[in-house]
């Protein structure tokens, strides 16, 4: 065997694969360095939980989250705290919030460290916020006081006092007792007045038309359909708008909860 051919295969060698793999992932080219990793498995030919996770970390990093989750979820790493605190990310990434908690509440017989604990304890109180846990809510707020939940509770804390959710039920309720008062609970005054005095106009347009000629009146009956449809519209369209409210004040906490999570998060 030639000098040639003896560079080449130490070039190839899988501590060389290994090293240029770790190269990649400090140039932040996670998904080639993932490659790198796998090469290096193959050429090993015996699994190594710790690259497997490292092979997770960087598909995460590398937003795929799918083929992280073939790697963190292997039977050989479910002892593993950092392949199930990974594993709980990628199913917060997601959007399945309760899947996260669920897979952080698992126990082993190895103790995580404290940087590990404490990032457990972050992801699952973003989750369980995220989706109304109020009792959880309760116990974080008075037991944590890490910088990643303190941020996190500030966050909720401005959440729960200055975009409070308001109940479709009341805004329908007031529309049928005052027509457009639903409206302007919701921050729509314009269009409550515009209510108001619409179905009001047509309402005695209506009542004008019975008035003159009794039952069979063309005109009362016409308008006073058209009278009740707004009616019923203005109390459906109040209710509706407060749910659009709480729908788009929910997924701008969801967003703000995640983009902190995002910044936090320390692979």
């Amino acid at each position: 065997m030639n000098s040639q051919s003896i560079g080449s295969e130490s070039f190839y060698s899988p501590e060389n694969v290994l090293r240029f793999a770790g190269y990649l992932k400090s140039q932040k080219e996670y998904l080639a360095a993932a490659t790198e990793y796998r090469r290096y498995l193959l050429m090993k030919n015996e699994p190594d939980d710790s690259i497997a996770v490292l092979i997770g970390k960087c598909y995460l990093l590398g937003e795929r989250n799918d083929l992280a989750m073939n790697y963190l979820s292997a039977s050989s790493l479910q002892n593993s705290n950092e392949a199930i605190l990974l594993q709980s990310y990628a199913f917060f990434l997601d959007g399945s919030y309760d899947s996260c908690i669920q897979i952080l509440k698992k126990n082993n017989d190895n103790p995580p460290t404290s940087e590990v604990k404490e990032q457990r304890e972050f992801l699952s109180a973003a989750s369980s916020f995220i989706v109304n846990s109020e009792n959880d809510t309760f116990n974080i707020s008075q037991n944590d006081t890490t910088v990643m939940m303190k941020s996190l509770l500030t966050l909720v804390t401005e959440r729960k006092h200055y975009t409070l959710m308001k109940s479709p039920l009341f805004a329908a309720g007031l529309s049928a007792v005052v027509p457009g008062l639903g409206k302007i609970y919701g921050g729509q005054i314009i269009d409550g007045v515009f209510s108001f005095v619409s179905i009001a106009l047509a309402t005695w347009q209506a009542y004008d038309g019975f008035s003159d000629e009794g039952s069979s009146s063309v005109k009362g009956w016409l308008v006073g359909s058209l009278a009740a449809t707004f009616y019923v519209g203005n109390i459906y369209g109040s209710a509706v708008n407060i749910e659009l409210q709480n729908h788009i004040q929910q997924t701008k906490f969801e967003d703000d909860v995640r983009t902190l999570v995002k910044t936090s998060f320390r692979f």
